[in-house]
């Protein structure tokens, strides 16, 4: 077993290397993709690597990543200079990206661990990056990053549409158990379906619009309850939701008084309060019976609406 090494002078001129790739990245223009480093990330850096975050919009399409990149040094996998897009963050297009991204001369692909397909720098071009003057550097840094970035928008943008034909017969029967649940009963809210909203079933929402009050009919908003699908955007799953534009009385007062729930947690947009399923209890609901599975959207359901309205009579 070998001495360990602590060397002060290697660790600061790490330090050196994120503010100048941090930089690079940051002076990267590109017509496909809109980029911004996000170093205050909690897993921007760890016991074997040392970067950032970076988020990416695709201009085209609106489609987001989440990315991580820089330098990685877990000996069981490969060790260098990485962008990588880890399956957590970025469920929609993880498998497409998967199948299809190959190496090319700017980056190697590397699929050593499951969940997290990372693109290194060239062996060749890392040891030019270590011998080069600082403007040089940058350029090899946002040139690598820039290459990266656009493939994966490329690749997870030409793909194809897979599902099978029962797919569809679920989609129908969620949709009535969406309008069931709603009929439940409460000490605390009066709730009403809008069937006829043009709002219920669009093009990546399926359930229905409804009215939700307190009992004495003092506080009133109209919500949303279903499942939000797009493949542009997170979160995706089962979720309750009021929106500004639909409720400029109540809406900011329980955009900022809600409080977490047993089976939901809390995503808040500019206009857009969201409580989605939390993915224990999505767990659980995926496993259970059809009569338990009822049972606990229901459960789901009350819960987000009896907290909205809590909230909107503080």
């Amino acid at each position: 077993m070998k001495n360990y090494k602590i060397d002060i002078g290697t660790l600061q001129q790490i330090q050196l290397f994120g503010d100048v790739y941090a930089e690079a990245i940051s002076s990267i223009r590109s017509d496909k993709a809109d980029i911004e480093v996000d170093r205050a990330a909690k897993d921007s850096i760890g016991r074997h690597w040392y970067g950032f975050r970076v988020k990416v919009q695709d201009k085209d399409n609106g489609q987001k990543f989440y990315l991580h990149t820089g330098l990685i040094f877990l000996p069981s996998t490969r060790i260098g200079l990485m962008v990588e897009v880890d399956e957590a963050n970025n469920h929609g297009p993880y498998r497409q990206l998967c199948e299809n991204l190959e190496s090319c001369d700017g980056f190697v692909r590397d699929l050593k661990e499951r969940q997290y397909l990372k693109l290194f720098l060239p062996e060749r071009q890392l040891e030019e990056l270590l011998e080069a003057d600082l403007p040089r550097q940058k350029a090899i840094l946002s040139t690598f990053f820039k290459e990266c970035v656009e493939a994966i928008i490329g690749c997870a943008k030409d793909r194809p549409f897979r599902f099978a034909m029962k797919d569809l017969d679920d989609m129908y029967e969620a949709a009535l158990l969406y309008r069931e649940v709603l009929d439940y009963d409460s000490d605390i809210t009066k709730v009403e379906v809008n069937e006829k909203d043009r709002d219920n079933f669009g093009q990546y929402a399926s359930g229905y619009r409804y009215w939700l009050s307190d009992k004495k009919g003092k506080h009133r908003m109209y919500a949303y309850f279903g499942v939000i699908y797009s493949f542009k955007k997170e979160p995706a799953g089962i979720f309750a939701e009021i929106d500004e534009f639909s409720n400029p009385e109540e809406f900011q007062k329980v955009f900022e008084s809600i409080e977490e729930g047993r089976t939901y947690y809390i995503h808040k947009e500019k206009g857009f309060l969201k409580l989605f399923m939390r993915p224990e209890y999505k767990e659980k609901w995926d496993k259970a019976s059809a009569a338990k599975q009822k049972q606990m959207l229901e459960t789901f359901v009350k819960e987000c609406s009896e907290n909205m309205v809590k909230a909107a009579v503080k």
